[in-house]
């Protein structure tokens, strides 16, 4: 069986949403990640992956 799971992308404490990956591509979407998790959760979702870019550079 395939485990989907979700990934969240977080820089200076914000949601954000790249464009194929590349960091100079990307969006700031919302200002925390508590929302877009408990969606998540909503559906039955439990494990989300984060990915802190401040730490990634």
């Amino acid at each position: 069986m395939i485990q989907v799971i979700p990934s969240i992308a977080i820089r200076s404490g914000k949601v954000v949403k790249m464009r194929k990956g590349d960091p100079a591509e990307r969006k700031s979407i919302r200002r925390k990640s508590v929302g877009p998790c408990r969606r998540f959760e909503d559906h039955g979702i439990e494990v989300v992956h984060l990915v802190d870019l401040d730490g990634a550079e």
